[in-house]
C-alpha cells in the first residue's frame, strides 16, 4: 500500500476543507497530487506503488456502495475529482512512456 501524508506525523488535528478527508494518517488528496506528480516526474516505481493503491482502494469503494451506511464514505474515493485526478495521472503517464 503506497499512499502519502497531508501532515507530519505528530499533527492532531483533523482534516480541513482543501485537504480533505484523512484517514489512518493517509490523506486522500494528498496521495492524489503524488500520483499526478509521479506521473508527470516519469517516477515509474512510485506511479506504479500509488496507481495500484489507488485501484484497489476505489475498487473496494465501488463494492461496497451497494451498502446504504456506506454510501458517503465511497462518495469521496469515487467522486468526479477523485477520479478526474486518476484518469489524469494516467494519461500523463503514458504519454510519458511515448
Amino acid at each position: 500500500m503506497a499512499a502519502s501524508r497531508e501532515y507530519l506525523p505528530r499533527y492532531k488535528g483533523g482534516w480541513t476543507p482543501d485537504s480533505g478527508p484523512i484517514i489512518g494518517g493517509v490523506g486522500v488528496a494528498a496521495s492524489g497530487l503524488s500520483l499526478k506528480a509521479a506521473a508527470a516526474l516519469s517516477d515509474h516505481e512510485t506511479y506504479s506503488a500509488l496507481r495500484r493503491s489507488v485501484g484497489s482502494t476505489m475498487a473496494l469503494l465501488r463494492a461496497v456502495a451497494v451498502f446504504p451506511k456506506f454510501n458517503r464514505v465511497t462518495r469521496i474515493g469515487t467522486d468526479l475529482l477523485a477520479t478526474s485526478i486518476a484518469l489524469n495521472a494516467e494519461t500523463q503517464f503514458q504519454r510519458s512512456l511515448d
